[in-house]
């Protein structure tokens, strides 16, 4: 059973903030844990928001959602990456995109440095190289 941040208790290892607010892809959940994280899930960019504060993630899983609804953002990773600025500037955060969306990720890449980005479908081999690359690391 899951707390209210999606932790499962009872599980241990380095905290890892996963960020699905649109879902539509595989649990994730295992592939974190093999790698020695303790995965949280936000289901919303507000309560990954608040969940960047008390959880303090070594490593934060992101959707990249591009809108051109969001006037002055190229989409909600915005906020995000503006808490991990202020919050926890150590934090590595990996995005996982539709490749359509990708001339409107590297319009950010160009202002914000991600750990890696994985394309839909996500490939779980290499998904778990980079988590075990992350993990590696202090």
């Amino acid at each position: 059973m899951k707390d209210p941040c999606g932790v499962v208790p009872g599980v241990s290892g380095r905290p890892l903030l996963s960020v699905m607010a649109s879902g539509g892809f595989p649990d994730l959940g295992p592939l974190y844990r093999a790698a020695g994280f303790a995965p949280a899930t936000a289901r919303s960019m507000r309560e990954a928001l608040a969940m960047l504060r008390t959880l303090n993630p070594e490593v934060i899983v992101a959707e990249f959602v591009y809108g051109p609804v969001y006037s002055f953002r190229i989409s909600t990773l915005e906020s995000l990456i503006a808490g991990i600025q202020s919050s926890a500037p150590g934090t590595r955060l990996i995005v996982l995109a539709d490749r359509a969306d990708a001339p409107h990720l590297a319009r950010l890449r160009q202002r914000f440095d991600f750990y890696a980005i994985h394309y839909f479908p996500i490939e779980e081999p290499a998904l778990r190289q980079t988590l075990s690359r992350a993990a590696a690391e202090p």
